[in-house]
């Protein structure tokens, strides 16, 4: 079997789960960056409320009592609905987070099988793009071994090679150790659909 005959295969499996997992991705930052937007208006119009009740010689219709009834009406009302709205999706994420991660590592699983198919062992198979400072193939293989294995909280040295390598431009899994990181070495691949999936595969095939 190829590469070209491979991907076929695993396509009606994989590609929706690489879906999925950005889809939630997507949402949660929305979600993020509204309630964010929200808390700096009401913050910007709290500051202008605060600044005429410090000044009442500047404010002689009571434009400062008005702000801060404005604010809270206003976008600090919006900011505390969407507080809780993000509230409730940051648990959702956090409920989700040990799913998303498993199903990323899924993804490693369905490449790192597709190497052993082409190549057998890992020393065959081409090193493929760096990411970061890290080849494609030991990304792959490492990963998937990472994604087994965390629970362990004792990385074999070439997982440790391969994801501190990671970690220094993605500082947040500087704890692969304990943790599984699969989400975030997807993130680092740019695996964002299933075409980019496979073109990284097709170049190691």
């Amino acid at each position: 079997m190829d590469i070209e005959e491979y991907l076929p295969e695993i396509s009606a499996a994989a590609e929706p789960i690489l879906d999925l997992v950005w889809v939630e991705h997507r949402k949660h930052d929305q979600l993020v960056n509204q309630r964010a937007a929200a808390q700096r208006q009401a913050n910007d119009q709290y500051r202008r409320a605060d600044f005429l009740l410090l000044n009442p010689d500047l404010d002689d219709e009571g434009l400062g009592v008005q702000g801060h009834w404005d604010a809270y009406f206003g976008p600090d009302r919006d900011q505390f609905n969407l507080g809780q709205e993000a509230d409730l999706q940051a648990e959702k994420v956090k409920l989700l987070a040990f799913s998303r991660a498993a199903l990323s590592a899924t993804m490693f699983q369905f490449a790192k099988q597709g190497l052993s198919v082409l190549h057998g062992q890992k020393a065959n198979v081409p090193d493929g793009r760096l990411i970061h400072t890290v080849n494609l193939k030991e990304v792959i293989w490492e990963g998937r071994n990472h994604a087994l294995h965390w629970e362990e909280e004792n990385p074999r040295q070439h997982v440790v090679a391969c994801m501190s390598g990671l970690a220094q431009h993605k500082p947040e899994m500087a704890d692969f150790r304990n943790r599984n990181c699969s989400f975030e070495i997807l993130q680092a691949l740019d695996w964002q659909g299933w075409d980019r999936f496979s073109i990284d595969l097709q170049s190691l095939g």
